[in-house]
């Protein structure tokens, strides 16, 4: 991960949101959570009724139901004021080669997200685009989903 990309995560883990990409360890649909191993610790993430499910592509909507031990898991969560509870906003689960990855937002600049892709490119308005929704990213050309 390039310098700047680093910053920018640090920044937003500071603000409260968290990047995640793992690989799912246990999963509780009657608790709304599961749990991903992340790249030195396990974390676990409660899914509302506000979060954003994907699959495949991004494609197919799932639930908790559907989710399988040891499949690949990533995406965009919010830290509790607190700091003990993650809720997860946007979740993709399936190999990460199956699904688009998604945007993040741009830390005092609402409604705005940086691409995947071009993370030094400036920000991209999310105006008319629903949450979870396909974008095309204008730098690149290549699919990213809106956290937003």
């Amino acid at each position: 991960m390039p310098d700047g990309e680093k910053v920018y995560e640090a920044d937003l883990k500071k603000r409260g949101w968290w990047l995640f990409n793992g690989t799912v360890v246990t999963v509780n649909p009657s608790a709304n959570t599961f749990t991903a191993q992340l790249k030195t610790t396990q974390r676990v993430f409660t899914v509302t009724e506000e979060t954003k499910i994907t699959g495949h592509f991004g494609k197919k909507l799932t639930t908790l139901k559907d989710v399988r031990i040891g499949e690949e898991v990533g995406g965009l969560a919010k830290m509790s004021a607190d700091g003990k509870q993650l809720t997860a906003v946007l979740v993709g689960f399936g190999k990460a080669t199956d699904m688009y990855p998604f945007a993040s937002p741009v830390p005092g600049r609402p409604g705005f997200v940086t691409s995947p892709y071009a993370p030094t490119k400036p920000p991209i308005s999310m105006q008319g685009f629903p949450k979870g929704a396909e974008v095309r990213c204008p730098y690149t050309g290549k699919f990213f989903l809106n956290p937003l």
